[in-house]
């Protein structure tokens, strides 16, 4: 039983690290922004037209 209970806590400290990798922070999400928004600028100052949603989609 002892070693049962060991394995449950390590599989639980696992997911916890596994679920705090996978979340995105303020700063990421703020400097994806930024990045997009520079794009935006960029695309309009170039004259170059930016991809239909549909042709993003198609991409994927």
């Amino acid at each position: 039983m002892d070693l049962l209970d060991k394995l449950q806590k390590a599989y639980s400290k696992l997911k916890k690290e596994i679920a705090k990798e996978e979340t995105i922070n303020k700063e990421e999400i703020l400097t994806g922004i930024d990045a997009g928004l520079k794009e935006m600028l960029k695309r309009k100052r170039g004259g170059r037209k930016a991809k239909s949603l549909g042709e993003l989609i198609d991409e994927l």
